[in-house]
């Protein structure tokens, strides 16, 4: 393997963020902001499931036990995340638009939620039975069944966050994902969750651009 194999980066595809595709002379609004953030949130867990995916045909017996723990915290991330856009998020956005708006974004969490469950399923009887059972390539057949439909609605929710730029400011979009940004890290900071959250940002992505990203209030660590 060459020491600069992206492993993290492939074989699903990473978003890049609006703000770092758009053009100089473009306006640099607050649904660019939303939606550009919401990328790196997305990529987060792109990068995530890309190292469980790549690793997985390749852990030792001795490393299956700490291996389904690390697919667990994806499975966590990931159910968090979308819980709260169903719970909080669409909601308010709804609220201030008009209803039905984002039953798109909530269809497409049905078409992978099977197979995210399947997922979870398998790790728990792991768990529940023999780690000693684990297979790789089991694993990685499960994530076929859902990484299709779960990268699509990744990608796609970003070019509809911009969508939304039509309510103009009647719509503070960057308000309510960023009150949602902190509730969900309030809840998820100390979880294994929310440690994945964190062990799979990348810094140095676009250039460094999204190096601040997040911000995490002082609050959050002295709670």
């Amino acid at each position: 393997m060459a020491p600069n194999k992206p492993w993290a980066d492939e074989p699903f595809k990473l978003i890049p963020t609006p703000l770092f595709t758009q053009g100089p002379d473009e306006a640099v609004d607050q649904y660019v902001i939303v939606a550009s953030q919401m990328a790196i949130a997305h990529n987060t867990m792109i990068r995530a499931l890309n190292s469980i995916y790549l690793q997985a045909p390749h852990v030792k017996p001795e490393d299956y036990k700490d291996f389904i723990g690390y697919s667990q915290c994806w499975y966590q991330m990931i159910t968090n995340h979308h819980r709260g856009e169903e719970d909080r998020l669409f909601p308010q956005i709804e609220e201030r638009t008009e209803k039905g708006l984002m039953e798109v974004n909530v269809e497409q969490h049905h078409a992978f939620e099977a197979g995210v469950e399947a997922y979870n399923t398998y790790l728990q009887s792991l768990l529940a039975t023999s780690t000693a059972s684990f297979s790789g390539p089991e694993l990685v057949s499960i994530i076929d069944s859902f990484a299709p439909a779960l990268t699509t609605h990744l990608a796609d929710e970003i070019p509809f966050l911009l969508s939304l730029r039509r309510y103009g400011d009647s719509l503070p979009l960057e308000k309510l994902v960023t009150a949602e940004f902190n509730k969900a890290g309030r809840g998820a900071i100390r979880t294994e969750g929310g440690h994945m959250f964190f062990v799979n940002l990348d810094r140095g992505y676009e250039g460094g651009l999204w190096k601040d990203f997040p911000a995490i209030p002082v609050s959050f660590v002295y709670e």
